[in-house]
């Protein structure tokens, strides 16, 4: 078992041991939940779509999403063509 204490500021320092094995690294996100029966469960938190918004740069460019939907069907359609073409 390890253990950590946690000090005046509500801060903990995760032992080395755990890092490594939850895959922690500066930045990691942790998400703690209180179950029923006092339990509190960590969960190592993954990235959402809102959490990475802005993480890229677009360069001043914007594409409208009716942009963005027809170059997928496109390419798509492209796809499927090429491969009944090759049969």
């Amino acid at each position: 078992m390890t253990v950590a204490t946690v000090t005046s500021k509500g801060q903990v320092t995760i032992p080395v041991g755990v890092r490594e094995a939850c895959g922690l690294t500066t930045g990691s996100r942790l998400d703690f939940v209180v179950a029923s029966d006092d339990t509190i469960l960590v969960y190592t938190r993954v990235p959402t779509l809102a959490d990475l918004a802005g993480s890229l740069p677009n360069n001043g460019v914007h594409v409208p999403l009716d942009d963005l939907d027809g170059a997928i069907a496109e390419a798509v359609e492209a796809e499927f063509s090429l491969e009944r073409n090759a049969r």
